[in-house]
């Protein structure tokens, strides 16, 4: 008999201590607001109102949704570690009753909007517009608040919820100049994850079926940091020579300039990057001042013996008008863009074919040895 009393009366405080509190089980979030600091790029302090008593559950909010009914609260957060010049963003769900907080997705842009949809099977999705400060351009994610992010689609906006379909519409890079125009650049964020009309015409749309979307396997998108360790591994970064035929310094004949560019990971990068020269000035290269520096030479191959580097190519067919110190300029970039290899200590430049009609020079550019 006192065992029961003993437990009637614990049960009862803790009654009390609910009653007092207001935070009880059945308890539902009606408002929140976020007071900012005075740095709000780090946004600021979220406090939910529960039974009229507010509670703060973050310091770092940028903005924040009521979901299922009031039992929780979304957030979004900076994310410095992902996007262009750290734009990502974060969510972040709150449950009131048990006070715990689990973390939803992770983008390289920010989030703009949610939508929190109901299936006709019970299941709940969270359907999450975000943005870029770049080219402006719409981007679109589904959460499955269960688990966490299961899709993602880029250049998309969500235009209508139908039950468990909901419609897409993408558009292309030029577009988005046009679309937030229309908008208001400043203005683009709202509570609904719903685009606001537009009278740009979209690439194409999509309807996609909610249910099957829930099946997918969490997304985990990779921090900057991961992302540039991943690049490293597949690309490597190397150097050729380009001509700048409007340029001058001081009394040089011609103006040769280091130009990057950028290759998958290959046992052989001399010879790629040695292909790429031969290659010349890219479109937009020779657009904004940039030529070749190898006059239509073709290249035929290298060897690497004991750091000594030979480097074959042919001269083409018919003869071509160039400067005077072309030859001379060919040869210096040929080697200054073989040299930028530390396992290069010298280099033999060789002609394949005939006497070739391009390089008329004294002495001759040596014949390759068979």
């Amino acid at each position: 008999m006192k065992r029961n009393i003993g437990l009637v009366a614990v049960l009862a405080a803790l009654s009390g201590l609910v009653a007092m509190t207001g935070f009880g089980q059945g308890s539902r979030v009606t408002d929140f607001e976020i007071e900012a600091d005075d740095s709000p790029y780090n946004g600021g302090k979220l406090l939910i109102t529960i039974n009229g008593k507010k509670r703060q559950i973050t310091r770092v909010a940028q903005d924040a949704w009521i979901m299922n009914g009031g039992k929780e609260v979304v957030y979004s957060v900076n994310d410095q570690l992902r996007g262009f010049e750290g734009e990502g963003q974060s969510l972040k769900i709150y449950n009131v009753a048990t006070r715990k907080t689990r973390h939803l997705l992770a983008e390289g842009s920010f989030v703009t909007g949610l939508t929190e949809a109901k299936l006709s099977n019970g299941a709940m999705a969270f359907l999450v517009s975000m943005g870029d400060g770049g080219l402006g351009g719409s981007y679109f994610a589904v959460v499955d608040p269960r688990r966490g992010q299961v899709l993602s689609l880029n250049f998309a906006e969500l235009l209508a919820v139908n039950g468990d379909q909901i419609n897409l519409a993408f558009y292309l890079n030029e577009d988005w100049a046009a679309i937030n125009d229309e908008r208001d650049w400043e203005n683009i964020k709202s509570q609904s994850a719903i685009a606001k009309p537009t009278k740009v015409k979209p690439e194409k749309t999509e309807t996609l079926n909610l249910k099957k979307i829930l099946k997918n396997k969490v997304i985990y998108n990779k921090t900057n940091e991961e992302l540039g360790r991943e690049y490293d591994r597949k690309y490597s970064n190397y150097t050729i020579y380009l001509w700048r035929p409007n340029d001058k310094v001081s009394d040089k004949e011609y103006f040769l300039m280091a130009v990057g560019r950028e290759f998958s990971k290959t046992i052989s990068p001399l010879r790629v990057t040695l292909e790429a020269l031969f290659a010349g000035a890219t479109k937009y290269e020779l657009e904004t001042g940039w030529d070749s520096a190898v006059f239509g030479m073709k290249f035929v191959g290298v060897s690497l013996k004991e750091g000594v580097a030979t480097i074959k190519f042919s001269q083409p067919k018919a003869k071509k008008s160039m400067p005077s110190f072309a030859p001379k300029m060919f040869l210096e970039a040929v080697e200054k863009t073989a040299k930028r290899f530390t396992s290069v200590k010298d280099v033999k430049i060789c002609e394949v074919g005939g006497t070739g009609y391009a390089f008329e020079v004294t002495p001759q550019i040596p014949k390759c040895q068979e």
